[in-house]
């Protein structure tokens, strides 16, 4: 069975969030270029979400869905929302060589449901090594440990059977993975990817890429998930990155500190309320409680109006509608 069939994947608060962010982040490469210019690549599933959003926001009209259930076909082409939506049926690893990655600037979301797998090291370096100067990706990846082995050390077992001894850092060879460490590991493994092809990339000065991470999110809408990305830029455009001031954007990460995405379940009305409020710093007493006399009348806990805070302007608004 199809994740799709599993999952909506267009009522996931948490990525509804990261979308939006994704999305901030993006508009700021007007200054290389015409937004409409780029093309997006992504994996739609059968709800599209992605490309609704990119192509309602920035009028994005080239954009191409890799789908490797090609049982599905039937299903996918009924609900490709636009006809600028071109389909390439098969495996990521397959259609990615394929797709002119360096005569075009492109969105691309290698936006897995899986763990991690080798196949997706070989996805990446596809995309890192052929991509256009100016060009943004993200690598999206299930960061569950195996919490079924019975023993704490079989999850490193396990993730070295998935992608090779050499790909884990020597420093976390011989931890024990969890929950909270997991997520390190795999970005570690993602980060030196990119930037081993980053080196083997061929050409002189005036060809060489650099890379400016973007995005490093964690969140869970059912399992804890792990984004990845940023853009390739060349000597000629490092100009441009400074003026996108993306240190302006404080959602962003250009290391290895994670931006936790934790949407809390509240009622509209405690929205509502909460976005009142906001914008405004918040003040937390040495008891851990928020001292702002104005939170003080919400019946919420700190931690939801913090984790709230952090993303209000991105928080998902879902209600039942008759189409």
């Amino acid at each position: 069975m199809a994740s799709f069939e599993d999952i909506n994947y267009s009522l996931r608060p948490n990525k509804s969030i990261e979308r939006k962010m994704i999305c901030e982040a993006f508009q700021k490469l007007a200054y290389i270029g015409d937004l409409r210019d780029y093309r997006y690549i992504g994996m739609g599933s059968a709800y599209f979400t992605d490309f609704i959003l990119f192509h309602k926001y920035f009028g994005l009209d080239k954009m191409i869905s890799i789908e490797k259930e090609e049982s599905k076909i039937p299903r996918m082409e009924f609900n490709k929302p636009y006809k600028c939506i071109e389909m390439r049926y098969g495996t990521t690893t397959t259609v990615l060589p394929n797709l002119d990655l360096q005569d075009h600037l492109n969105l691309i979301w290698l936006d897995y449901d899986g763990k991690i797998d080798d196949f997706m090291f070989a996805d990446l370096d596809s995309v890192v090594a052929n991509a256009k100067a100016g060009s943004m990706f993200l690598i999206s990846v299930n960061t569950e440990p195996d919490n079924h082995l019975p023993k704490k050390e079989d999850k490193m077992k396990a993730l070295i059977e998935k992608v090779g001894k050499e790909r884990i850092p020597s420093i976390y060879s011989d931890t024990l993975l969890n929950t909270k460490n997991y997520p390190i590991v795999i970005y570690e493994m993602i980060n030196r990817q990119i930037r081993k092809t980053l080196l083997e990339r061929t050409g002189g000065d005036d060809k060489r890429l650099d890379y400016l991470q973007l995005f490093h999110y964690i969140y869970e809408d059912g399992a804890q998930m792990l984004t990845v990305g940023g853009i390739l830029y060349d000597e000629k455009q490092k100009k441009e990155l400074v003026k996108m001031k993306f240190a302006e954007i404080n959602h962003l990460s250009t290391d290895n500190n994670s931006i936790k995405i934790k949407c809390p379940n509240l009622t509209y009305k405690e929205v509502h309320h909460l976005n009142n409020l906001l914008p405004c710093e918040l003040k937390i007493a040495p008891s851990g409680i928020i001292s702002n006399k104005e939170f003080k009348k919400i019946p919420l806990n700190t931690n939801d109006i913090k984790n709230f805070a952090a993303v209000y302007r991105y928080y998902p608004n879902f209600a039942e509608a008759n189409l």
